[in-house]
């Protein structure tokens, strides 16, 4: 039997016990909220749960099901063909499925598994909206040096800015992105180069523009294996290796849900309240009166929708003017105030701020970077009141133009 346990929670195993193939056995541990634990024993283990009163009545805390059905079992066969049943390991895995599948369940597992027989992993989490190792809107990386319960244990190494919570429409950017994330750990330097697999974490869109964005990232990181977890994921699998751009075919492995029988469905406030402590764990060391970085515009480069931009002015006193070779983008001002933004530096998202004010000369960012030489855009606001964010609508006024041999020398003077 399995005793699933929802977080909040305090364990105490007396005896052996795992969970997600992490040993616990002998120890007390505190498991967060917003998941549900699957607690395993390999023996006769006494397991004790301490936690707090709910304010829902209809929520379980605690409940028993059987190995077969939702514990790490499941997943015996998938990790075997990783680690045993191909001739050499496996670099790179790209992990899909539905929403609520348990994608990140399995990332951990498999994460474990290769600590287990001596391996150091590393974990892209590629979902924008819900991810744990950076704020929404951003993609997070991470290098693991021991087992974990959850990946927000980890200390993300590496972030990758798409500016959006929505992957819609932004398929392309989110696979070049998990591409450059990818390079990043195997050109790392000290410990980070000695990374030998790689768990490729996705959203749960999987359908429609949700399939291409999978598709975009198979073609651009080439995974040894794609697993798909859930009902019915075998056409997900087989669409998207019809898909591919690459002679070598990757393995294909189907895993079964742990939740198909009983769902674990996360309600939207829930995952809205998820999203807020995300982007309350990045701003709040910064989110005090003082700490204001001022910026020359005419000294700064300008990201959006993955697009550098070198020259940034301000044009008719109301809207910014982003300038590269090739392209111009015009933005309102007042879509800038309070926008939630990344900051860079030789080429690396150093932090994050919120834009608190934009005049013709400078820029002015809530922040606790120091230095950075690039603003990374979004479509994401950060209330200054309430610290809450909200969706950046586009508007009628916002567009795009060729750039004119005028403006091109404009923006070289200024």
């Amino acid at each position: 039997m399995v005793l699933l346990a929802r977080g909040p929670v305090e364990v105490i195993a007396r005896g052996e016990a795992s969970i997600l193939g992490k040993d616990i056995s002998n120890s007390k541990i505190f498991l967060g909220d917003g998941r549900v634990w699957p607690i395993e024993t390999r023996s006769s283990c006494d397991v004790a749960l301490s936690i707090p009163r709910r304010k829902a009545d209809d929520i379980e805390d605690f409940w028993t099901s059987d190995d077969q059905d939702k514990g790490t079992k499941i997943w015996e066969e998938v990790s075997y063909t990783i680690f045993h049943g191909m001739v050499s390991h496996p670099k790179s895995i790209l992990i899909t499925g539905p929403t609520d599948s348990g994608k990140t369940s399995l990332s951990t597992y498999i994460i474990n598994q290769a600590i287990r027989v001596g391996l150091r992993p590393a974990v892209i989490d590629a979902d924008i909206g819900q991810g744990d190792l950076a704020p929404p809107s951003v993609i997070g990386c991470g290098i693991v040096k021991k087992q974990i319960l959850d990946l927000r244990e980890l200390t993300t190494q590496y972030f990758a800015f798409v500016g959006d919570i929505n992957p819609k429409g932004y398929d392309i950017l989110i696979a070049r992105s998990v591409r450059r994330l990818l390079n990043k750990i195997n050109t790392g330097k000290e410990d980070r180069s000695e990374v030998n697999l790689v768990v490729i974490n996705t959203d749960g869109y999987v359908t429609g523009s949700g399939l291409l964005g999978k598709i975009a990232i198979a073609n651009k990181v080439h995974p040894d294996i794609i697993i798909c977890l859930g009902e019915h994921t075998s056409d997900l699998c087989m669409l998207i290796k019809a898909r591919k751009q690459s002679r070598n075919a990757p393995c294909l492995l189907y895993a079964k849900s742990p939740f198909l029988t009983n769902p674990i469905i996360k309600l939207k406030k829930e995952r809205v309240q998820r999203r807020l402590n995300r982007f309350q764990r990045y701003i709040s060391d910064f989110g005090k009166p003082g700490k204001i970085r001022s910026i020359n515009l005419g000294k700064i480069k300008v990201v959006f929708k993955g697009l550098m931009y070198y020259k940034t002015f301000i044009a008719s006193g109301d809207h910014l003017n982003l300038v590269n070779k090739y392209w111009t983008k015009k933005l309102p001002l007042a879509r800038v105030f309070n926008m939630f933004v990344a900051l860079g530096k030789a080429s690396n998202i150093v932090g994050f701020g919120i834009v608190t004010s934009i005049t013709n000369q400078k820029i002015e960012i809530h922040t606790n970077v120091d230095f950075f030489d690039t603003i990374y855009l979004s479509n994401i606001g950060i209330s200054m009141r309430t610290w809450r964010p909200y969706m950046i609508k586009s508007s009628d006024e916002e567009c795009d133009t060729i750039a004119t041999e005028e403006q091109q020398t404009l923006s070289k003077s200024l």
